[in-house]
């Protein structure tokens, strides 16, 4: 039984900043408008397993719902470090079965500084006998110029 797959980074509205994106309508940029409208996006992948990154708990849940009845169901879990989002997995209820979750925090920090708050949401899904493993994350940035030493994600 085939398998399709996806994953997403939704941009979370607590990140959006008008000045990054100048050439892009306001209301696009608006979370009343672009959040119904992310949820229509997603739904119309129709995949069996969807990752998503940068998700806000509000954005969750509009996504529980719209997906649930698509036939799917979804875990979430928040960044730390006051983050105000996190990562969410998706999957179609008719094709796998959830064995287990877990949530890995990085420990990035080195004991230098905090840690960035960044996770690894993991699940265990049972499909067609085999048990696989889903890992969804999502991996702080590092300018180009920063070096090895400073580079969360390198650690």
């Amino acid at each position: 039984m085939p398998l399709s797959a996806v994953t997403y980074n939704v941009l979370a509205s607590a990140y959006i900043r008008r000045a990054w994106y100048p050439r892009t309508s306001p209301l696009v940029l608006d979370p009343a408008w672009r959040v119904p409208a992310l949820v229509q996006h997603v739904a119309n992948f129709k995949a069996d397993l969807i990752c998503l990154q940068e998700v806000e708990p509000e954005t969750f849940a509009a996504l529980r719902i719209s997906l649930g009845e698509a036939g799917l169901a979804g875990q979430y879990a928040s960044k730390g470090a006051q983050r105000p989002d996190g990562l969410a997995i998706f999957y179609r209820r008719e094709k796998l079965a959830l064995a287990s979750t877990r949530v890995l925090a990085y420990a990035d920090g080195m004991g230098a500084e905090p840690d960035s708050g960044y996770i690894a949401l993991i699940m265990f899904l049972r499909w067609s006998g085999a048990l696989i493993g889903v890992v969804d994350t999502h991996l702080m940035w590092d300018s180009p110029d920063a070096p090895d030493s400073a580079r969360v994600g390198l650690r």
